[in-house]
């Protein structure tokens, strides 16, 4: 009565080169692979992207802890789990087993347009599925630096009844987080992918959201953080290398399982780096009783709403085709802001170099708002303070529909 997919299935008569017993050598992607990536991909990746089979166990075995500590996170997710076979020979064998989703579309074809998410429309231009914001989950991939995490076209991620839904995390904590320079807007550089490796890609159907809601991503990875330890912890005991079992697979999984740890914890730790300040503004804001978020997540986003003000915008997505329900400021030429709570509760707002024909948009709408503790030096920096009896002013004065008409957007 329900459909489930085996993955990592590796077939011991399709390796490169067959001789010895049934597990040993190494062993092809499965022909599928070929089918989808078309002739000329699928027979290449065929050709050089080989595995053995203790290898391939301890991928399964991955893919499932990195599917595990995504939950954690919050994120809906596929039900996954590993499942034991022997090869002929009866070396043991992991695999999974994933339960298919009823409703489950991939963005690629359904919601994915010019890199950005859209509607999915019926044959008369309807919308017919509206997603959800998504905005923070952007926050959760990149700490597990999954650099095919929303895939080429898509493929890897979809939607469930208008909710997202994550899929395929076999990239996860393979070594790619040290090459991530992420910025504290969200925005980030790949240092490593060339010419022939495009990574991260499509990434940009997250970024339409308010900065609020990404940091939403950041407090929930906080939130999670013992979770996150009983996960590494539960998996390691699994697979003891001084118990039963084959003890040369064991160690190949122990190895690969400290090799995430130890990427998932410097990650978890550089981001926070990043985004700690804002993190602490948040929780400063946030109704202890009733855990009403509304005015933590107006502090944050007039942080984004200066950031619109006073640098170079876009409202559309990169080829022009979508058009974007907020404007987006371009990671090149952004003017950053910070924002922290002084010691007396007061609001301090700052940036290291305004630029100066944006001074008398930024300074008419501040004595709009009545703010009048203002700073600025010689060499562009900027930094006003927001008493606590004013903030509501100026959280009132600072929305983006203010900014859109302060600069004609």
């Amino acid at each position: 009565t329900e459909r489930h997919i085996v993955k990592l299935d590796y077939n011991e008569n399709d390796r490169r080169v067959r001789h010895g017993a049934a597990h040993i050598g190494h062993f092809r992607l499965p022909v599928r692979n070929a089918i989808k990536g078309g002739a000329f991909k699928g027979a290449f990746f065929r050709a050089f992207r080989l595995t053995t089979a203790n290898a391939a166990s301890a991928g399964a075995v991955a893919e499932a802890l990195a599917n595990d500590l995504t939950r954690a996170m919050g994120v809906q997710t596929q039900e996954l789990s590993l499942v034991k076979g022997r090869y002929s020979d009866g070396h043991e064998k992991l695999m999974l087993v994933s339960k298919f989703a009823n409703g489950y579309r991939d963005f690629d074809g359904n919601f994915l347009k010019d890199g950005r998410l859209v509607g999915r429309q019926d044959a008369h231009g309807n919308v017919i599925e509206q997603p959800e914001d998504i905005g923070r989950y952007k926050a959760m991939f990149l700490l597990l630096a999954d650099r095919d995490a929303v895939g080429s076209h898509g493929q890897n991620k979809g939607i469930v009844n208008g909710h997202f839904f994550a899929i395929d995390p076999g990239h996860s904590l393979e070594g790619n987080g040290a090459a991530l320079e992420i910025h504290d807007d969200f925005s980030f550089k790949d240092t490593q992918g060339g010419v022939f490796e495009k990574r991260f890609l499509n990434f940009s159907v997250f970024d339409d959201s308010n900065r609020s809601e990404k940091l939403k991503g950041m407090v929930a990875i906080r939130n999670a953080r013992r979770e996150f330890t009983f996960i590494f912890n539960e998996y390691a005991a699994r697979f003891p290398v001084n118990g039963g079992g084959d003890q040369a697979l064991n160690q190949t999984i122990q190895t690969r399982i400290r090799e995430m740890r130890s990427e998932f914890t410097e990650q978890y730790d550089r981001m926070m780096g990043v985004f700690g300040e804002q993190i602490d503004v948040y929780d400063h804001f946030v109704e202890p009783t009733t855990g009403d978020d509304t005015t933590a997540c107006r502090v944050i986003d007039a942080v984004e709403n200066l950031e619109r003000l006073t640098s170079p915008t876009v409202a559309t997505s990169k080829h022009g085709e979508v058009q974007l329900r907020h404007l987006e400021v371009t990671p090149e030429t952004r003017v950053p802001w910070k924002v922290r709570v002084a010691p007396d509760g007061a609001v301090v707002y700052s940036c290291d170099r305004l630029p100066e024909g944006r001074k008398p948009l930024l300074a008419n709408m501040l004595q709009g708002a009545g703010v009048t503790e203002v700073e600025a030096d010689a060499g562009g920096a900027f930094t006003f303070t927001v008493p606590q009896a004013n903030l509501p002013a100026f959280l009132g004065a600072f929305t983006e529909d203010a900014v859109r008409q302060a600069v004609g957007g």
